[in-house]
């Protein structure tokens, strides 16, 4: 298969990913933004949600936020 194969596949998918600004790698966040979800769920504060993971994983609570920004987008079909 070719990229541009791969692409015309999931042109829609993208398209509706490049609209509210998702990144193709946005997929590695997903275990993360479970856990963040689950905590949030049980009434941790988001910063010390983000702390937590922060620290767990290496990645910036900055980055983070941003990140479940995305994820937490609305997308139009």
């Amino acid at each position: 298969m070719k990229g541009v194969e791969l692409l015309q596949i999931g042109e829609r998918l993208l398209k509706s990913m490049s609209e509210i600004g998702m990144r193709t790698d946005d997929y590695r966040y997903l275990p993360i933004y479970h856990e963040y979800i689950r905590q949030r769920d049980e009434g941790v504060k988001i910063d010390a949600i983000l702390m937590e993971l922060s620290e767990k994983t290496g990645i910036s609570e900055s980055t983070l936020r941003r990140a479940f920004r995305r994820l937490e987008s609305t997308v139009k079909c």
